[in-house]
């Protein structure tokens, strides 16, 4: 029961977001308030098998995005996330996938070979959910500093332009992992 009413809720706020986001000249993202602590230890398994985590990932700027294939908002905003992971994974940024599709990994997989994906992409699990607080609608992304810790958090599809603004700053700073 609790899980109906957990997919009730789920859509409601889907739908009431797209509502919000969709209007036209309404807006695309909405910055939402983060205290600029650290952000949670994490790890999940990617759709190609291999390992993420905070700990792996340490010392890069990430910008973790809960998404789903069925969510139009999340899907347009991949090839903005796509072109950002890759113009600046070689200067330590690396664009996560968390999906919080319920109908298994192979789902997912084929969706991220499909759209060529080139950023890691795993399946979000309620821990990892409830550990970055990330129960409401989606998209929702975090972006973490390299010291693993929150910069921004953001509800809605965002742009390349947006996250740009964000991560240069994050990218030009060379201080390490503090963890």
């Amino acid at each position: 029961m609790d899980k109906l009413w957990r997919r009730i809720g789920m859509a409601v706020c889907a739908a009431l977001i797209l509502f919000w986001f969709a209007k036209p000249g309404g807006p695309q993202f909405m910055p939402m308030p983060i205290g600029h602590g650290p952000a949670p230890a994490w790890s999940m398994t990617a759709t190609d098998g291999s390992a993420l985590s905070s700990t792996n990932l340490a010392g890069r700027v990430l910008v973790v995005n809960f998404w789903a294939t069925w969510c139009p908002p999340c899907v347009r905003e991949i090839p903005d996330l796509a072109a950002l992971h890759r113009a600046h994974v070689a200067g330590g940024l690396t664009v996560v996938g968390a999906s919080v599709d319920e109908g298994g990994v192979e789902g997912v997989r084929k969706f991220v070979d499909r759209n060529q994906i080139p950023y890691p992409v795993g399946m979000a699990g309620s821990n990892l959910v409830e550990a970055f607080a990330a129960n409401g609608p989606i998209p929702t992304t975090f972006v973490i500093d390299r010291r693993g810790n929150f910069a921004a958090r953001y509800l809605g599809a965002l742009t390349r332009e947006e996250l740009e603004r964000v991560v240069a700053p994050l990218l030009a700073a060379t201080n390490g992992p503090a963890r």
